[in-house]
């Protein structure tokens, strides 16, 4: 998969998404083989959903065509705690309204492909999600305002603000009907570690 070069940090991912409790097993830990775990992650336990933020994270030098966001998701737990899985995403117009996009899990060349796995995170980790889609060639319709985005263990949304800053960061809706544009096709990547594993860089 082509590289990035993007500012770093840690966490994690598993589970499908907005349904956690789903998993009969526990996910794998992130940067470890199926079936073993850390010290720190076997000694952790899932991040309860109301200690979970998300807020806009570092910004990011794009591949070509490329236009994204990070989320950068925290929690108010004094212990560590893992997260996993991916979030539920919708991005809006300036209205709050829905835009009309195609989204998709873990697939698309700027994502990782991997599986989700557990991320550790706590007073000094933090876990990332990647929010990417093609630019539009046929014209700018709507741009995207905010988005609104479940973790996994949440049972409600919360908003995170998009600056109208032009370049890298805006998604814009695409001209056309429906979702047929490549530009109005948005990837998510699940809850990893760093900004590099949410491309998939490495692997």
């Amino acid at each position: 998969m082509p590289g990035f070069t993007r500012a770093l940090a840690p966490l994690a991912m598993c589970a499908a998404v907005g349904a956690v409790s789903a998993c009969s097993t526990s996910p794998p830990v992130a940067g470890t083989s199926t079936g073993s775990t850390s010290a720190s992650a076997s000694a952790a336990e899932r991040c309860p959903g109301p200690s979970l933020r998300v807020a806009l994270g570092p910004s990011m030098s794009p591949m070509t065509g490329e236009h994204a966001v990070v989320l950068a998701v925290t929690t108010t737990s004094v212990a560590a705690c893992w997260v996993a899985g991916y979030p539920n995403v919708t991005l809006a117009d300036s209205h709050g309204s829905p835009l009309t996009f195609r989204y998709e899990r873990g697939v698309g060349p700027y994502v990782t492909h991997a599986s989700p796995a557990q991320v550790i995170i706590g007073p000094d980790r933090q876990a990332y999600v990647l929010v990417a889609k093609y630019r539009c060639d046929d014209g700018q319709e709507d741009r995207a305002a905010s988005l609104r985005v479940a973790l996994p263990g949440q049972a409600t949304a919360v908003g995170v603000a998009l600056p109208d800053v032009p370049g890298v960061g805006q998604l814009w809706r695409c001209a056309g009907p429906g979702t047929s544009d490549p530009g109005n096709t948005v990837s998510l990547s699940p809850l990893v570690s760093s900004i590099t594993a949410a491309a998939g860089v490495g692997q």
